[in-house]
């Protein structure tokens, strides 16, 4: 004998004693059940999936139209050589460079991609709505 345990017996959690056929019922039910949250859940990926979708599309519209935009780059640099020989020589280099790109003309290419990406959201939308 274990100590502490007092020989109770462990109850089942589902207590149905009836006929073959109401067990049978039974776990037709909980399949049924069981199949439609299944159902629900890959019916939640999919909206999920197109909301995701639908928000890159909107990113890529505003990536296409940062096109039309001026960018501004800072670059800093320094390095340093130290060489050993009979004549030491110490050689520092320092720059900073600021650089400016203004997009003037690109035939077209910039605006096409926004029309593109807005033609792509509209699908997306269209998609997500069926």
């Amino acid at each position: 004998m274990v100590p502490g345990n007092n020989n109770k017996k462990i109850s089942p959690i589902i207590r149905f004693k009836g006929p073959l056929l109401e067990w049978r019922a039974l776990i037709s039910d909980m399949r049924t059940i069981i199949d439609g949250n299944r159902d629900n859940f890959e019916k939640n990926i999919r909206i999920m999936e197109s909301e995701a979708e639908v928000e890159l599309s909107k990113q890529y519209i505003n990536s296409a139209r940062s096109e039309h935009l001026p960018s501004v780059n800072l670059n800093a640099q320094y390095s340093k050589i130290e060489a050993d020989s009979a004549v030491s020589s110490l050689e520092n280099s320092k720059s900073i460079t600021i650089q400016l790109q203004v997009p003037i003309y690109t035939g077209g290419a910039t605006s096409s991609k926004v029309t593109a990406s807005k033609l792509s959201l509209s699908s997306v939308k269209r998609d997500y709505h069926r």
